[in-house]
């Protein structure tokens, strides 16, 4: 494809920018600088929580740049400025909750700055491994009813994870929320009007930048509303195949540096415009 000239870039993070360690490899960490040079704005936009991706800003030199955080429950502008909050509503907070509880599976909640476990268990452990560095509050069902909540995830087996879905979707939705996957076996819930492509659209009209000048690169279904709607939607070739089918691009995995190999074909296509813009002068 002829890629187009751009001003800013959203990467997901686990699965996407980060290998199968849950690391930004070199390659891509290079990148990334050299797009800020090259005049490409990135952002992260994750499914973990605000403090969590802004670690992620730190190591990589671009604090100072929006970032989405929650699957969009939390937007943040340049230097970590709030944009927005959605929490869940109660009603969804409470079923939520009991269907959790009637299952049996594992349940962490995200309030703007804490991860809350009902109780210490085999998944939370492998959830906890994964995110690495986000310390965990136990906490009551009781009191976690009484908060305000960004994000509910059950962790669980593929097989349990699709069955819980398909038994009770209908019945989530219909107090109040929105169920998106961002990993095989995580099964996330969101205030009904959050996703990542709301929020980059929100950003970009913040930053002045039209939408068929923003590219996102992810690979799982809570990227799928960010990858439609960027200018230049990418995928890594890791990527779930239902986002594929909706990408512009296929970039090499996660694993094969695929988000800087999408950096180097955009600073190839804004140089390249640059370049014509300068001759016409």
């Amino acid at each position: 494809m002829n890629f187009p000239s751009v001003d800013i870039l959203a990467i997901d993070l686990d699965g996407t920018l980060l290998n199968s360690k849950r690391e930004v490899s070199a390659e891509n960490r290079s990148a990334i600088r050299t797009a800020r040079l090259a005049g490409i704005r990135v952002l992260l936009a994750s499914g973990r929580m605000g403090i969590s991706v802004q670690e992620f800003q730190d190591s990589l030199g671009i604090s100072d740049e929006p970032l989405i955080a929650s699957n969009g429950s939390e937007i943040f502008g340049p230097d970590r400025v709030p944009v927005s909050s959605k929490f869940l509503h109660q009603k969804a907070k409470m079923t939520i909750l009991e269907l959790a509880r009637h299952e049996n599976v594992h349940l962490n909640a995200y309030t703007q700055n804490e991860l809350l476990f009902l109780e210490d268990d085999e998944w939370g452990d492998i959830y906890l491994r994964r995110v690495k560095n986000v310390p965990r509050r136990l906490v009551s069902r009781d009191q976690l009813s009484r908060m305000k909540l960004v994000k509910i995830i059950i962790v669980a087996p593929r097989a349990r994870i699709q069955s819980f879905y398909l038994q009770h979707k209908a019945k989530i939705e219909d107090s109040g929320s929105k169920i998106t996957e961002s990993e095989p076996d995580y099964l996330e819930f969101l205030h009904p009007g959050v996703n990542k492509g709301s929020a980059l659209k929100k950003l970009a009209k913040e930053m002045s930048i039209p939408r068929h000048r923003t590219a996102a690169i992810g690979d799982y279904l809570n990227d799928l509303e960010m990858i439609e709607w960027a200018g230049c939607g990418a995928v890594v070739k890791n990527g779930l195949d239902e986002v594929k089918a909706k990408a512009d691009v296929l970039a090499p995995s996660n694993d094969d540096h695929g988000v800087a190999w999408l950096i180097h074909q955009l600073i190839r296509a804004k140089n390249s415009a640059n370049s014509g813009v300068n001759q016409q002068r």
